[in-house]
């Protein structure tokens, strides 16, 4: 069993990694479409966040999840964390426990005036009613913490399958139980784990590099 020490020393060295080592600036401001600015964080990476064979190393958990909702932004760090309730639905490194939901932190989100939203370079926030590729580290807090780009990737449905997620969104609104068959369905999950991302991601833990901060 990990001591609380070592936990402790261990999401410290993933926060370092996220707040980048060194230096944090932010650069140019682009306005979304509520007119509201995005100032972008540049980053000075503990690892190369652009070899996905590093990222899947790095990470505790590699999974694909559907994003239920947003429920929430973490400012207890320089940048904010949004919080979100994730379905986990299939996995590729790790224990997520796959039907079930866990809370998925996308570090980066709206500044606490609201005044601003903060993000990597070249990263996004999540989109609810999406499913994606996660990349997360365990906190001691209990969520998964995603951080930098390539920790997440969207996956697209065809468009019949696209149908089906519509009807996830609906049966959202009506039943749990409704929403976890229909998001869990065998044919969205056949077609989730016969996608591209989910083959990069797979192909990138059959690689994975160690983590330099683990021992």
């Amino acid at each position: 069993m990990i001591s609380k020490r070592k936990k402790a020393v261990a999401i410290s060295s993933f926060l370092v990694l996220c707040l980048a080592m060194g230096f944090v600036f932010f650069l140019q401001k682009k306005t979304n479409k509520k007119d509201i600015p995005v100032s972008y964080m540049s980053a000075c990476w503990a690892i190369d966040i652009t070899n996905l064979n590093q990222v899947v190393g790095y990470a505790d958990q590699v999974f694909i999840g559907y994003v239920n909702n947003q429920t929430g932004t973490d400012y207890s760090f320089a940048a904010p964390l949004t919080m979100y309730d994730v379905t986990v639905i299939s996995n590729i490194k790790g224990d997520a426990p796959i039907g079930e939901t866990v809370t998925v932190a996308k570090d980066g989100g709206l500044s606490k005036d609201g005044s601003v939203y903060i993000l990597y370079e070249n990263d996004s926030l999540l989109e609810v009613g999406q499913y994606y590729a996660f990349c997360t580290n365990s906190t001691p807090e209990g969520y998964y913490l995603a951080c930098g780009p390539t920790t997440t990737k969207s996956i697209s449905l065809s468009s019949s399958n696209n149908a089906s997620l519509a009807k996830v969104r609906k049966a959202a609104k009506k039943s749990s139980a409704n929403f976890a068959s229909t998001v869990l369905s065998d044919d969205i999950v056949k077609e989730l784990e016969q996608s591209d991302v989910y083959t990069e991601y797979q192909h990138a833990f059959e690689h994975e590099l160690p983590n330099p901060f683990r021992h």
